[in-house]
Formats: C-alpha cells, structure tokens, sequence
C-alpha cells in the first residue's frame, strides 16, 4: 500500500506518493495485460500532471518497446498501427487501440488520406476507423474528440439505413469511407498523437439576425473588423449558446466552409480547426446542392452544412478588448464575484470539499448548489463555459442517489429534467455527481460523495419575480390501443410482434419517431402502470455514444434506473441498448438483436397525420399529389397506370417526402415500386428524366443477384429502397402535379421505325436471333443471356400469342429446343422474363411448371431443353427496313407446301380449290405448322383448315389422312352441332356451320403421311377375383363398379393398377365401353371418364392420358360451363360434365403389351422396373378444382 508523505495537500501544491505496486502493461496483442511489481515515486503537480519515477529494468524495457508495430508519418510524426487481421466490432477496435494509448484512426487533412492510402493498397479489406454517429444528439464525429472537417465518403455513403453508425476504410476502393453497422467483425487502424489541448482566450462575438448570405454576413462581419465566427472549443460553443441571446429557432452562419478545397473545412478566418459540433445526420455535403458553407441551429447550436447562397442570420468575432480600468466585473443582480446567467447567479467555491461540505457552504451563502433546470435554458452549457478550461477535474453539482441507488435527486428538488453523464454513468453507482472539466468538459461523472473537489454555487437574481405555473387544462386522452403512463403526459405502446417482423433497436428507434413519438423511456417506477405479458422490447435507453454514458433516444434525463441482476455488464463489448424484460427490469444488448419494441408519444399526437384528398382519393403533400395504387402489377403496367391518371411513379427529392411515403405504406406488407431505375453499373436515374438529387437505400443495396434487378421498390418496414426484377407484381406509388386532371388520354404508341441486322429477322418492332448452329454458340442459360445482352438485346421474352407463333414457325430450321428469357431466380415460386417485362402469355408444356409440393421448380425455362437460344431486341432505328413480297404461289415450310387463299369461300367450296391444286385444306400435325398457319391469320383473318366430321365418320380426323396427333381447340370446342373447323385470329380452332365462307390455306404434303399404327395383338393383365380386365382393340379396360370415387381419387387409383382413366377415341369405343355398362350396370349410376378441363384459363376440355380430343359424345345441353369433370351415362351412353368433387364409379384403361419372352409386360411397371423407378403407392397427387 503506497503512503502519501507529509501533511493533508490541496491540489493547489504538489501530492508525492511512493511504495510498491502492481503494474499492469498492455502488450501486442491487445488485451494482453503483463503484470510487474515495481518500485515507483509518483508526482501529482498543481496542474494534474503526473510525472512517473520507474524504478524497474524489466518495465523500463517493455516501455522502450511499447511502439513496435507503429508506423511514423515521417511529415507529421503520427503513429499509425494496421490490424488487418484482427476481427474486432468497432468498440472492441477502439478499446484495443486505448489500450495501446492511442486511438482509432482520425483523418483531418487530404494529405493524411493519402498517406493512408498508400500504408493500406495492398490490403483488400475494411478497416474500422473512429468516425462515428452514435450520439443520439450530434452528427458524425470522430472518437479521439478531433473536429470533423475533412470528407472522404464513398459513393453512396454514409447510408441512411438504421444501425450504419459506424465508418470502415476500404482499401480496395481508395482508402474512402463506408457506413457500416457497428457489430461487424473487421480489421482496424490506431493512431496515436502527442498533441495537446491548447485552451482558447476569450473572443469577442456578436449574433446578428438580420439574413443575409454567408458571403454578404462574413463582409458585415469583416466591415466591423472581424470576421464570421470561428468556434474552437466545446467551451466556446456553450459561451454563444448560452451568453449571446441564442433561441432554439436561429439558424445563424458561422465561418466554417469547404471553398478552398473541396470536402476539406476551413474557417474563413484562417484559424486551426480544433472543434466541430455536427448535428445528427450531418454534414450532409451534398454535391448536388453544393453545400459549402455551415450554419448553427436547432436547441443546442449543432452545425449543417447548407448553400451558401441561402439568407440566415449570422454571427461575427473579433479579438476582445479589455479596459484598462481594472477591478472585478459585477453581474446585475448578483453579488460580487458571482455570475448571471438568465435568472440566476453563479460561484465556484474556492476550495476543495466533500459533496455535504459543499452544500453546506453553499447554503451558507443564501444560495444552494447547483441544479440544472433543463435543456431549454442552455444551463449546462453556461457551467461549461464557466469552468471548462480550469485545471480542476470536477467541480460538485447538488445531484445524488444517495437515498435510493435507482433514482438521482437535486438537492433542492426531486424533479430531474436533465442529465449530462460521462461515459458508462451512472451504470448502478452510487454517490455523487461532478460536472468534468478539460477534455470532457460539460459531461457528469458520479463520485463518492467523501471526494475533495471544488463545487458550485447557485441563488436566485436579486429583482427577479418567482414564476408562478401555468394554470393546468384538461390533459388529452390517449389513442386507442395506447396506455397512459402514470406519472407524465405520455402514452406507451408495446408492439408486440411475430420473429419475422420484429426490429433491431435502431430500425424500432425510427419507427417510433416516423409516429410523431420515440422509444419509451422510464423515470419512475409509476411509469408503467400496466403491461401484458409480452416478451422482451427494446426501450430507448442506450450507451452508444462512446464519450458519453447511458442515454435516452428522446434526450430526457437518466436520472432513473432499474437494471436486473448484474446488468448492465456489457458482454464481450457489444452490449450498447437497453431492453425491458418480462419482470420490467432491464438488460443491456446486443442492438442488432431482433426484439418487440414500445414506443411513446405525448398525449394529443396525431398519430395519423390528416392530409386534403382530392376528389380520385390522391393525397396532397407539399405540392403535389400522391396515390398508393394497391393493385399488384410489374413496374411498365404500374407506371401506365399512373399516366392514365395523369402522373407518374413517384420521384423522391427529400428525407422529407421518403418520411411522408413511409408513413403512408409503414402498415402494408409488400414492397411498392417507386420511379427509379437502376443500371448494372449501379447509376440510377428517374424514368420522367428527373434529377437524382437523394437516394435512401437499404442495406448493400442496390445489389445484382442476378443482374436483372433494375426496378426500385420502397420498403414498408422502414421506408429504405431496395432494386429489384421490373416484371415482379408488385404496388406502386404514383405522383403528379397539384391540380392535374384526374384523366388524361395517352398518345397512341407509334408503330416502331426501323429495321434489323442482316442475321436478325423482324416482326413487329423488334428484331430476333436465333443462336446455336455452331457448336461454340451452345451455351447454358447464363452464358445465352450474356451473349444476347452483349449483341445489344436479351433472351427473348414472348409477350402474347403473336410473338409465341413466330418463333414456333422459326423452329422449323432447328435441330433442338431454345433458351428463352424466362426464369425464377428471382422468385422461387414466380417466372419472370429477364428482360424485365411483364408475364402476361404463357404456353406451359405438358406438366410444366413442375410446381408440385415441395419440388423446386426448374430455374430456367426453354422450350423445353436447350442448345440453341432466342436473342431479341427492339429495331434499330438507323437500320432500312425490309420490305415483305406477299405471294400467291405456295410456300415451303419443313416438308409442306402451304398456300393462303384470301378469297372467302364455304367450307367444301375451300376444299375442292385445294383439290384442283392438288393439294388439301391443310392439315396440322404439330405446332409448328399450327404456328406458320396462326402467322397467316394476322394478315387474312380466321381459315378454314381441314377438318369436317362429316367427311370422317362422324368425329374428327384430317381428310388427307394425316395422323391426328396435335389439337388446339378454343375454350368449350368441339361442338356437336357443328362439323367444320376453321382457325381463328389467336389460333385457336373453332366448329363453325360449313356454309359460312372465310379465306382458306391449302396444302401440299411432300413424302409418306404418317398414319396411325396398326392393331396391337397384345393380351391384358390376369384378372383376379377383385378385377376383370376385358380387351377392344389395342387396349384393356376394367369396369370398377363396386367403389365410388371423386374424380381425382378415380385418377388415381386407375394409375395405382398402371393404367389410366379411360379416355375414348371414337364411335366403336364408346360403342364397346356403353354397351359392357348397359350389361353390367343398370343403375344408371355416373362412371368417370378420363376427360376434364383445365385450370390454366383456356377451358380446353383435355384426356387426362394425353391423348388428343379429336372425338365427343355429349349429351343434350351439355358440357356445362361451371362443370369440370366428366362422366359417361350406362342408359344413354352420353357424356356429361359434373363437379369433380362429386363421386362416382371407374373405368381403367391399360395398353396392351408383350416382352419377348411372351410374359405380358404393361407400361407402368415398366416405369417401375427402371433405374429412375417411382411408387406410385408413395407418392402423392395433389389435385384441384374450382367449383
């Protein structure tokens, strides 16, 4: 234990102290402490200098290497330590580089920055440095306390997402600057200095409020021989706010600019930039605006940068003059040696004295120690100015929780409006409070009450009138679904939400401020007066601000706690916000953590701002008109949408106007598109050509995920914006100007001018390729996408039905299938085109999508796997267009010759001219030629094609024999009543009365006409006691009479036996199946048939076996359209539809088949004795219906 030698000192004489001590040393690493036992005599001198006697070799030997790993500037002499491979979050960083008695990393000056630049090149990584906006009350700010005045952000930066209060150096993009979220893990850098804190004299400064320009205020201020002021301390800052007339409302000039060098500031007097006091969320400097010059405003002066070219009041300095008279200055009101300031006059005590001894004295002089009201009066910045720059450390003021360790009391009142504590105060200690000189200069610290400090006195002002209160008026109520709090005008809500949709502490933060309130905080155990059993929320309270202690995000005092259990214990460093726990108690956290939150608002708030609403329910704000159209479309619908009604997608100019959107959509669940476009070089630009003048994106974004992201949506959750696929359905948010027409009546597209390449084909307005002749030119998706956006387009995407016909009559020259622009990459349960257009046609194969349970669905969809690959893009304009000759001769295409004739005939009119060509109406065997045929149309009109029942034994078939193997029937067709089928205009084929006369196409078939195989001699499986199997033809069927079935279930269990519902193909089966149901059955009872129409909104009535409906039997009146499924009747051997969901009995039908063996082997056992085998008895059939 050291001794102190002599008498009882007072900090105006030295204090010796020698003996023996523990030592510890931090050592590289950081956070290894080396302890030594050594023998020391320390010096404590009037003016707190110590002076350290060591008398060890062992320690004298560490200190000699205490800077291995620093690196000296050689121009400035500054230290600088890299720790790229460290994996610390910004407070561990920082503490590691306090440990080694330096600092995170300060940059004041371009050529700093470029030195740093050079030490870090070939690192490739972030770097944490000590800028920082963790005080909830100032601006971003550098942790070693040196003024903000040089600017280095990266573009983009600093974002204004929640939590990116903290900056990184980037190494890989010039040393600049990026907003980051404190709680990441990365390398750092330290400096270490060995400037001191030069005190400043006392300036001489006037405030002006006549408005004037920063140029035309710093001419006024030079006139006077001065010049704008020019703010060097925190002292200095609390004499202008406290002692010059300041009000809460000003905006004043100072000196502090950008003119000379840009992002560099300067004060226009020339002096050393040694202070800055930002307010929160500046300097803003945005380039756009040209913000060069900064002003002071707001409760507590917090400087903005702003144009230069704005009119504010201002304020002038110049060097003070002293008389000569000397003696000392007497404050009105108050006695000598005393201080005015408002209402009250001021005194340090001249000597040092416990907390009570303080009182005691002060009492002794008719005044009492000092209280600091509020915020309002700027006293706390008066006692700063008064005793800032004095050698003492700690001067008392009249706060204590001496009483109660959870509750700070005045001495002359137990009301608390304002607190000012250092870092990690008060933090459950107990004692009393002094207000800290020097560095920290304004902040409180809590002490034992038994320390000797100096202290301050207070009184009332002679001729000064007590205030009497207001008289009290009814207090307002709170909103709905809000609770009172017990002792304060305030309300408190707990959002209480589901894990998906809870906040961290900064996202709950905004939230709460965005409704007019903030997050809750707690003065008083009365607060509450009741809570539900919720779960744990974040309330305001919190210590990020690294140079003060634990704060509350509205500013209001802390003079209350209530911590659990050892807390707050900051764990592993990262526990800087508060949450309240079930038993109201509350715990430090982790503020990236995801929790409830409670919010509060003053009684009377408006939750719900009221705006005027124009008569088509737009929403007027600030001049102009907003609608949140709810609809869900791809961004080019929802921007015609907002044409029509004379506007636009939104333009966003402001954190003002984002604020205002926000709190329009802050309760929808899905994002909104909003105007902004977005290159793969990451510029953006407003579609309507506006100027980019603000940006408010989310979290690393905008990002590419695949490179096909370039909308731009606004996010409920927090206003933020994110870039996402143009073809996603999603809200929007439309604008346009105050007084616009509800409706405006939009110009009719022009016709494209232009043509294509001489390797690209046209069709209306835009240009195609197809790729992959050449081995080389067969690509993956990816790989085709790039290609096609390297030739200037993109894979192609098929809009409507026109464009699906011209490309399917491209395939005719092509030896595989096609990649086209369709994929879900974006979207694991939507397709999007990658060229961002809207999914308005689609063409599915047979069984496509794959969209089945718990399968993923195929990312990219072709038509169905792919060589070869579709480019498409719009005419070039530059381009001649070529001209089309129309011929009436006919034109091959594959191993067909079709000719298009325009005259309108009947139906065996049509057919004898194509006879005298030799030739037939044309047939259409795939949907190739079913396409080439759809193309003709666009020019001529519906054609008769060549199908008539009546020629064919009552069904369908092609009169050139042709075999019957693809259909493509309009919605409710075939019909009976009709024989005659014609295709109209969308390619869908239609019965029509065979006396009508239309245009027709002939063709002339080159080659052997495939035609349907011959009989198949096969037997059928055994039938067994449960189940008989009788054959017709080249099939087997079982009559399952005994069970009722819906029609899915039907499906099914015929697939269960390796058959299929049976589907009928012509008179002589529906002859065979009526004429065993009439035997077996006569209970008119319903049986299933294979046959149903589809889901996908064609209505086309479909087998379910695959086999084409070239042939029907329905009854009278029917099908219904309301009816999906359907049956055939045993009495009439109709058919007729039903609802799916009714029940019935089965028909199965089985192919017969043969191995060469002789054993009878059937199809889908088969499928089950292959290697990629399937139980159907495992698997399940997801069925659906709409009825």
């Amino acid at each position: 234990m050291a001794r102190r030698s002599g008498q009882p000192l007072t900090r105006g004489s030295p204090e010796v102290y020698f003996g023996s001590f523990l030592f510890s040393f931090p050592l590289r690493p950081a956070g290894l402490l080396t302890t030594f036992t050594i023998n020391v005599i320390v010096v404590i001198s009037s003016i707190a200098n110590i002076f350290l006697c060591i008398m060890s070799p062992i320690l004298c030997s560490v200190l000699c290497h205490a800077s291995a790993g620093w690196i000296a500037d050689p121009v400035t002499d500054e230290l600088y330590l890299v720790n790229p491979s460290a994996l610390l979050t910004w407070h561990q960083a920082r503490t590691s580089c306090q440990q080694q008695y330096g600092d995170l990393l300060s940059v004041g000056q371009p050529h700093e920055h470029t030195y740093l630049s050079g030490l870090t090149a070939s690192l490739g990584t972030l770097l944490w440095i000590g800028l920082n906006s963790l005080s909830s009350e100032s601006g971003w700010q550098w942790s070693d306390g040196k003024p903000l005045r040089y600017l280095r952000w990266a573009p983009g930066n600093p974002s204004p997402a929640p939590g990116q209060n903290c900056a990184a150096l980037n190494s890989n993009s010039m040393s600049r600057w990026e907003s980051s979220a404190c709680s990441r893990k990365l390398g750092y850098i330290c400096r270490r200095t060995n400037s001191t804190r030069v005190p400043t004299t006392d300036p001489g400064e006037k405030l002006d409020h006549i408005s004037k320009s920063w140029a035309e205020a710093k001419s006024v201020c030079r006139k006077d021989g001065g010049d704008l002021a020019s703010i060097r301390s925190i002292e200095e800052q609390a004499f202008i706010i406290s002692q010059l007339g300041y009000l809460s409302t000003d905006k004043l000039w100072i000196g502090l600019n950008d003119h000379r060098i840009p992002q560099l500031f300067e004060w226009s007097d020339e002096s050393a930039v040694t202070f800055a006091s930002w307010e929160l969320g500046e300097p803003s400097h945005h380039s756009t605006l040209k913000e060069d010059c900064v002003l002071m405003r707001g409760e507590d002066g917090k400087w903005a940068d702003d144009e230069c070219e704005k009119q504010y009041g201002f304020i002038c300095k110049k060097k003070a003059t002293f008389s000569s008279g000397g003696g000392t200055a007497v404050s009105a009101g108050c006695k000598t040696g005393w201080t005015r300031h408002g209402s009250f006059c001021y005194n340090t005590g001249p000597e040092i004295k416990t907390f009570e001894e303080a009182k005691n004295a002060c009492e002794s002089k008719d005044s009492r120690l000092v209280d600091v009201s509020d915020r309002c009066t700027y006293e706390n910045a008066f006692l700063t100015s008064m005793v800032g720059l004095r050698p003492e450390k700690y001067f008392w003021i009249g706060l204590s929780n001496t009483e109660q360790r959870d509750t700070f009391v005045w001495t002359n009142t137990r009301t608390v409006r304002f607190t000012h504590f250092s870092a990690g105060m008060p933090g459950q200690k107990q004692g009393c409070v002094a207000v800290m000189t020097g560095t920290s200069a304004g902040l409180w610290d809590v002490l034992s009450c038994d320390s000797q400090e100096r202290y301050i006195c207070k009184h009332v002002a002679e001729g000064v009138e007590p205030t009497t209160a207001p008289p009290t008026s009814a207090r307002p109520s709170c909103p709905e679904d809000w609770v009172p709090m017990g002792n304060r005008d305030f309300c408190y809500r707990h959002y209480n939400r589901q894990e998906n949709t809870r906040k961290t502490w900064f996202e709950a933060r905004d939230f709460c401020k965005a409704i007019g309130g903030n997050l809750l905080s707690i003065h008083s155990k009365y607060d509450l007066s009741q809570r539900e059993d919720y779960s744990e929320a974040w309330i305001g309270l919190n210590a990020l601000d690294p140079n003060a202690g634990f704060v509350w995000s509205d500013g209001s005092s802390s003079s209350y706690e209530n911590w659990n259990t050892g807390e707050p214990n900051n764990f592993k460093g990262v526990e800087l916000c508060v949450e309240m726990l079930r038993d109201y108690t509350w715990n430090d956290f982790h503020c990236e953590a995801y929790r409830d939150w409670i919010c509060q608002i003053r009684k009377g708030t408006n939750l719900s701002l009221r705006y005027n609403v124009t008569e088509d329910g737009w929403t007027v704000y600030n001049g102009s008109e907003y609608y949140l159209n709810t609809e869900v479309l791809a961004m080019e619908d929802a921007r015609h949408y907002c044409q029509e009604r004379s506007g636009d997608l939104v333009v966003i100019n402001d954190e003002k106007e984002r604020l205002f959107l926000w709190k329009q959509i802050h309760d929808e669940r899905r994002n909104f598109f909003i105007g902004l476009t977005v290159d793969l070089d990451k510029t953006f630009q407003w579609m309507d050509g506006s100027p980019v003048v603000f940006a408010a994106w989310n979290e690393d974004e905008p990002s590419f995920t695949n490179n096909d992201e370039n909308c731009v949506v606004m996010n409920p959750s927090l206003g933020f914006w994110k870039n996402v696929h143009c073809g996603q359905p999603l809200q929007s948010i439309c604008k346009r100007s105050s007084g616009s027409p509800a409706n405006t009546t939009l110009a009719p597209t022009a016709a494209p001018k232009g043509g294509c390449a001489p390797d690209w084909k046209a069709f209306q307005g835009k240009c195609y390729k197809l790729v992959g002749d050449i081995a080389s030119d067969k690509k993956p998706w990816a790989e085709a996408r790039t290609y096609c956006i390297n030739q200037g387009g993109n894979l192609v995407s098929i809009l409507n039905k026109k464009e699906q016909a011209f490309l399917t009559a491209r395939m005719i020259d092509v030896s595989a299938d096609m990649w086209i622009g369709l994929s879900s990459l974006n979207d694991w349960w939507r397709f999007l085109w990658t060229d961002g257009k809207a999914v308005k046609f689609e063409n599915w194969g047979h069984s496509q999508p794959n969209t089945l349970g718990f399968v993923r669905f195929h990312k990219c969809i072709f038509a169905c796997f792919s060589d070869f690959s579709v480019c498409s893009k719009y005419y070039n304009t530059q381009a001649v267009p070529s001209t089309t000759a129309f011929s009436n001769s006919y034109q091959k295409f594959g191993n067909s010759s079709f000719r298009v004739v325009a005259e309108k005939l009947s139906w065996e009119q049509a057919h004898q001219r194509c006879k005298e060509d030799s030739a037939q109406l044309a047939s259409i065997p795939d949907p190739m030629a079913q396409a080439f045929i759809q193309l003709k149309t666009l020019k001529h009109g519906s054609l008769w094609i060549g199908l008539n029942s009546n020629k064919t034994e009552g069904y369908f078939k092609w009169i050139d024999n042709w075999k019957f193997q693809y259909t493509n029937w309009g919605e409710d067709e075939p019909k009976s009543d009709s024989p005659c089928v014609l295709m109209d205009t969308e390619g869908k084929w239609k019965t029509e009365p065979c006396n009508n006369t239309y245009s027709f196409v002939c063709k002339h078939s080159s080659g052997p006409i495939p035609t349907d195989p011959p009989m198949h001699p096969g037997t059928c499986p055994e039938s067994t006691l449960y189940r008989t199997w009788l054959p017709f033809r080249d099939h087997c069927y079982s009559f399952e009479g005994s069970t009722y079935d819906k029609w899915g279930e039907a499906v099914v269990q015929c697939m269960q036996i390796g058959g299929s519902l049976v589907s009928i193909m012509d008179p002589a089966e529906n002859e065979f199946i009526s004429s065993h149901l009439s035997f077996l059955y006569q209970d008119s009872y319903k049986f299933w048939i294979g046959l149903y129409k589809n889901h996908r909104g064609k209505n086309q009535w479909l087998w379910h076996d695959g086999s084409v409906v070239d042939y029907t039997n329905w009854n009278v009146d029917q099908p219904h359209a309301n009816h999906h499924c359907a049956f055939i009747d045993p009495m009439s051997s109709k058919w007729s539809s039903y609802r799916c969901i009714q029940y019935g009995h089965r028909i199965c039908k089985v192919r017969k088949g043969k191995r060469s063996d002789g054993n009878n082997v059937f199809p889908f056992e088969a499928e089950l004795t292959s290697a990629n085998s399937l139980n159907i008895k495992n698997t399940t059939i997801f069925c659906r219906h709409n009825e």
